[in-house]
């Protein structure tokens, strides 16, 4: 059981449990029961890659940095009256 406790299966929690069995469900109504399959399998699909131990959708973190010296602005951007002619 060390092993186990080293892979990605400890950040393994209910709420990743949960949305394996939706992504299940969507996939077998999508598949079996013919309930809208061209929408349900893929969103079922992807729920099922998202959820999945460490696989890293999840953690994907956007850094921007803050050009304008203002606190709360982002992005300046300069438009010409002229250029929008």
């Amino acid at each position: 059981m060390f092993g186990l406790f080293e892979t990605g299966f400890q950040f393994f929690y209910w709420g990743n449990l949960l949305m394996l069995l939706i992504g299940g469900a969507l996939i077998y109504l999508g598949i079996a029961k013919k309930m809208e399959p061209l929408l349900l399998v893929p969103i079922g699909f992807g729920i099922l890659l998202v959820n999945l131990p460490l696989g890293g959708l999840m953690d994907y973190e956007l850094q921007i940095k803050n050009t304008s010296g203002v606190p709360g602005k982002v992005i300046s951007i300069e438009v010409d009256e002229a250029s929008r002619l």
